[in-house]
């Protein structure tokens, strides 16, 4: 099962600042890939992928497909039970 995660924030995004030790901790407990990108460093990448604010949230839960936008507390919390689900 491949499980991966990509962040996208900016350095002058308090909702990034929020939620970024949040996730980071998540993918840290369940083992799961966290890449954080900026988008003011990476912002090819983030065009290509369709980011159009930040914080977004995309990867992968096995073959299920993940798009938060944005990433909040809640939808957290529901993305923790889905990799728990996977990982069952």
């Amino acid at each position: 099962m491949t499980t991966q995660l990509q962040l996208f924030t900016a350095a002058w995004c308090a909702p990034c600042r929020q939620i970024k030790p949040r996730l980071t901790a998540l993918a840290r407990r369940h083992s799961i890939p966290l890449d954080v990108v900026d988008v003011d460093q990476r912002p090819d990448l983030a065009t290509q992928l369709g980011v159009m604010s930040v914080p977004t949230l995309l990867g992968w839960i096995g073959d299920r497909p993940v798009d938060m936008r944005p990433p909040t507390l809640p939808r957290l919390r529901e993305l923790e039970r889905q990799i728990e689900e996977a990982a069952a």
